[in-house]
C-alpha cells in the first residue's frame, strides 16, 4: 500500500502550483511589500507576502512543500490573521508551521474558509497522498477542477495515470458516480492511458446503470483501447454489457449488415478513403474502388470455439472481372505458435467452406474483407449480402 500515493504525489503538487507560480512571476511581485510598508497593517498584503514565500519555497523544492516554515513567514501569517481572521492562506501558513494533528486540523479550517485557495488545496492533496487516503485525495482533486477549470490540463492526466493502480478503482467509481463536470474530460483522457485502460473498464462496469448519462463516457474509444492492448476478454465483457448480449462465443454478431455498427470492431468496422471504401446500407456491405486502388474494406473481431466451423459469404450478382476480393481470418492474439492465417478468394456465387479451430490455442480472430481493382480497367462496385461463421 505504500506506493499507492507515490504515483501521483509529485504530479499533484506541481499541478496545483502550476496555477500559483507562473515562471516565478508571483514571487517577484513587490505589491505586497509596498502595502506592508504603510500603516495601519494591511492584512491581505501580509497574507499575500506569506503565501508568496511558501510558493517560492515549493518551486525551489521541486514541487514539495517545505518541512520547516521560517520565522519571518510565520510572523507575516500571524500579522495577516490578526488583521483579517478569515484570510485562508494565512491560516494555511500557520497550519504548516504546526505538526501532527494540529497541522491537519488548521488546514481543514483554512479549507472551510475558502475552497478556491490553491495553496490550501495543494497541501491537502499532498497530505492525502502521504496518508494514502484515496477518497480524500480524489475529493480535493474534484474541488480543484471545479474551482479552477484550467488546472485540468495538468490534473486530468495525473488522475488518469493514477487509475493504473487497482486501489483507485472503487474511489474513482464513487466520485464519477456523482457525474462531476470534469467527467467527460477524464473519459477522453483515460482511453489514451495504456496502463490504466483495464481498470478504467472495471470503473465503467461499476457505473453501468448508475444513472450517469452515457454521453459522458467514451465507450467506443474504451473498447478500441482495450483491443489495442489485446485485452480481448475485458473488451468483450464490456461489449456484452453495452448491448445486453449473451456471453456465448461471438461467431458473428448475428445481425450481419442489417444494422449500422455501434460498437466496432465487435460490430463491423468499416474503412474508407478517397480511392476505395465500404459502407453499410440497405442490409448490404457495399464496396467500391477506383482503378488501381484497394485495401481493407471491413473487419470484425470474433471469438471462435475450438470446433469445426462453417464460413459463409453470400452475394448477389457476379464478381466484377476487374476486382480481386478476399476474406481473411487471422489470430488476433500473441501466441508462441500462432495458427496460419486463412485467405479465401471470392469466386463463383458465394463462399461455403468448413474450417477447424481445434487445437489452435487461439480464441480471438480478425475476420477481414479486402479487395483491389486492377490497373487495366475502371473501378468496381460490389455488394455482400451476408457473412457468417457457424458451428455445426
Amino acid at each position: 500500500m505504500l506506493r499507492i500515493g507515490l504515483i501521483i504525489l509529485i504530479g499533484a503538487t506541481l499541478a496545483v502550483f502550476s496555477g500559483i507560480v507562473t515562471a516565478g512571476a508571483i514571487t517577484k511581485s513587490r505589491a505586497p511589500d509596498v502595502a506592508l510598508s504603510v500603516w495601519p497593517t494591511n492584512g491581505f498584503a501580509a497574507e499575500s507576502a506569506a503565501r508568496n514565500r511558501i510558493s517560492a519555497a515549493v518551486v525551489e523544492n521541486g514541487g514539495q512543500f517545505p518541512e520547516v516554515i521560517g520565522a519571518e513567514t510565520v510572523a507575516l501569517a500571524e500579522k495577516a490573521f490578526q488583521s483579517e481572521p478569515i484570510s485562508p492562506d494565512a491560516v494555511a501558513v500557520l497550519a504548516m508551521s504546526q505538526s501532527g494533528a494540529k497541522r491537519h486540523e488548521l488546514m481543514q479550517k483554512a479549507f472551510q474558509l475558502s475552497r478556491r485557495r490553491q495553496l490550501v488545496t495543494g497541501w491537502l492533496i499532498h497530505d492525502s497522498g502521504v496518508r494514502e487516503d484515496i477518497p480524500a485525495l480524489l475529493g480535493y482533486y474534484d474541488n480543484l477542477l471545479r474551482t479552477k477549470e484550467a488546472s485540468g490540463t495538468v490534473v486530468i492526466p495525473v488522475m488518469a495515470n493514477a487509475l493504473s493502480n487497482d486501489a483507485f478503482i472503487e474511489p474513482f467509481s464513487e466520485i464519477l458516480r456523482t457525474d462531476p463536470p470534469w467527467a467527460r474530460w477524464f473519459w477522453r483522457e483515460i482511453v489514451t492511458k495504456r496502463v490504466a485502460v483495464v481498470n478504467a473498464a472495471q470503473v465503467r462496469k461499476n457505473l453501468h446503470g448508475s444513472g450517469v448519462s452515457e454521453t459522458v463516457f467514451r465507450d467506443q474509444g474504451l473498447l478500441r483501447a482495450l483491443i489495442r492492448e489485446r485485452q480481448f476478454a475485458e473488451a468483450e465483457k464490456l461489449y456484452h454489457l453495452f448491448t445486453g448480449g449473451s456471453q456465448k462465443p461471438i461467431l458473428m454478431n448475428g445481425r450481419s449488415f442489417d444494422e449500422q455498427p455501434e460498437y466496432p470492431p465487435f460490430d463491423w468496422q468499416i474503412f474508407s478513403t478517397g480511392e476505395y471504401g465500404g459502407s453499410i446500407n440497405d442490409g448490404q456491405l457495399q464496396m467500391s474502388a477506383i482503378r488501381n486502388s484497394g485495401g481493407q474494406f471491413a473487419r470484425q473481431l470474433v471469438r471462435l470455439p475450438e470446433a469445426q466451423l462453417t464460413i459463409t459469404v453470400a452475394w448477389t450478382g457476379e464478381i466484377p472481372s476487374n476486382a480481386s476480393l478476399n476474406l481473411n481470418l487471422g489470430c488476433a492474439e500473441l501466441l508462441e505458435e500462432r495458427p496460419l492465417d486463412l485467405r479465401i478468394p471470392f469466386s463463383g456465387s458465394g463462399i461455403d467452406q468448413t474450417i477447424s479451430n481445434e487445437g489452435t490455442g487461439c480464441r480471438y480472430f480478425w475476420l477481414q474483407i479486402d479487395g483491389r481493382a486492377n490497373t487495366s480497367r475502371e473501378g468496381f462496385d460490389f455488394q455482400i449480402d451476408k457473412v457468417s461463421i457457424d458451428a455445426p
